[in-house]
C-alpha cells in the first residue's frame, strides 16, 4: 500500500511540475511580447522625433556630406573603447544650436551618446529620461549627460 501510495504522490507531482512549467513559459512569452512592444513603442519615437529634428536643421546638401562623414566616424568609433575618455571638450553651439533652455531626451541609446562624443556636444536629460545601461556607461565615463528639470 505504500508504494501505491508512494506513485500517486510521484504521478501528482510530475503534473503539477509540468503545469506549473506550461505556465510559466506563457508567462515568458506574455511578458517579453509586452517587453517587445514597448520597445517597438519607444524606437518609434524616437525615429519620429529624429525626422522632425534632421527636417528642421539640415539642408539636403548638407545632409550627403554628412552621411558621408558618419560612415567614416563610424569605422572610427568601432575602433574606439566603450570606457575611452574624451577629456577635449569645448562646447561650441552654433546660432542653429544655441537654445534659451534646451529640452531633455525621453530616449537615449549608445549610438546617441557616439554622436554626442564625435561632435563634442552634450545630451540633456531629466528624471523620467530612459538611457539603456551602454549608453549610460559610456555617456558618464565621458561626462556627457546633463540633468535638467
Amino acid at each position: 500500500s505504500d508504494t501505491a501510495i508512494n506513485k500517486i504522490v510521484d504521478d501528482f507531482l510530475a503534473e503539477r511540475k509540468k503545469s506549473v512549467s506550461s505556465l510559466k513559459a506563457k508567462e515568458d512569452k506574455q511578458s517579453s511580447k509586452l517587453d517587445t512592444a514597448i520597445l517597438e513603442q519607444i524606437v518609434a519615437a524616437k525615429v519620429v522625433e529624429i525626422k522632425k529634428e534632421s527636417k528642421e536643421t539640415v539642408k539636403p546638401e548638407v545632409e550627403i556630406k554628412e552621411i558621408k562623414e558618419s560612415k567614416d566616424q563610424k569605422v572610427e568609433s568601432s575602433v574606439a573603447s566603450p570606457s575611452a575618455k574624451v577629456t577635449d571638450f569645448a562646447p561650441t553651439p552654433t546660432t542653429t544650436e544655441a537654445k534659451s533652455s534646451p529640452c531633455p531626451q525621453d530616449f537615449v541609446c549608445e549610438d546617441d551618446v557616439r554622436r554626442a562624443l564625435q561632435g563634442k556636444q552634450k545630451i540633456y536629460i531629466s528624471k523620467k529620461t530612459i538611457i539603456t545601461p551602454s549608453a549610460r556607461d559610456l555617456g558618464e565615463s565621458n561626462e556627457i549627460f546633463a540633468k535638467i528639470n
